[in-house]
């Protein structure tokens, strides 16, 4: 997967798609998320944590299947979307392996958006500007290391990659200040959905082929 001519644009309209979940999904619960946290961050430290950690688990409910459902039918989606005119069925291919690529972070740009509120719900602003700045490093190096043997998919490769790990610093940095609990709960709901949207996926690949 060389870097080929138009490999920008290809990133871009497969961003696009990848995009519109995320806002749905990641942003919607944010938003809702964070005024309520404000105000049981302030009242009790128990129930926010445990809001939280619902909000997860809605996150989560939501992205895994909508991340491996949407990798199951990228080409098809793809080519609903845009394949007419100038767009060609191989312009179809580029950017349907590149929506892939994307959607592998999708879980986890959603639950970061969802982390991210406990520091804000809590005035602290310093601590997600580290993360933000962590993670864009970690992406440029990524992009620059994957780019060689991927192309124009080790961007899309690296942006995922650099969203799990800012979401990893993210938890570590909210269990450090104890504005989160990761419980067995959380772990074997999340280990239900993954199973469940695994099935799926190889549901929609079966009925595909």
């Amino acid at each position: 997967a060389s870097f080929i001519p138009g490999a920008i644009s290809i990133l871009s309209y497969s961003e696009r798609i990848y995009q519109f979940p995320l806002s749905i999904i990641g942003i919607t619960l944010g938003t809702v998320l964070l005024p309520t946290l404000s105000k049981l961050y302030q009242k009790n430290l128990e129930e926010a944590r445990q809001t939280l950690s619902n909000a997860m688990k809605i996150g989560l409910f939501f992205s895994v299947p909508c991340s491996l459902g949407i990798i199951a039918i990228a080409f098809e989606f793809t080519e609903i979307i845009y394949q007419r005119g100038a767009f060609t069925h191989n312009d179809t291919l580029l950017t349907s392996s590149a929506l892939k690529a994307f959607c592998l972070g999708l879980p986890a740009f959603t639950l970061n958006k969802l982390v991210i509120n406990s520091f804000l719900a809590n005035n602290d602003t310093k601590t997600p500007l580290k993360i933000t700045s962590y993670s864009i490093f970690l992406n440029i190096v990524l992009n620059i290391i994957l780019v060689i043997p991927f192309g124009y998919l080790g961007i899309a490769l690296g942006s995922s990659l650099s969203s799990w790990y800012s979401l990893y610093i993210s938890v570590q940095y909210a269990k450090k200040f104890n504005l989160i609990s990761i419980n067995r709960d959380i772990i074997f709901f999340s280990l239900k959905i993954i199973v469940a949207a695994i099935i799926m996926s190889m549901l929609i690949m079966l009925i595909k082929y």
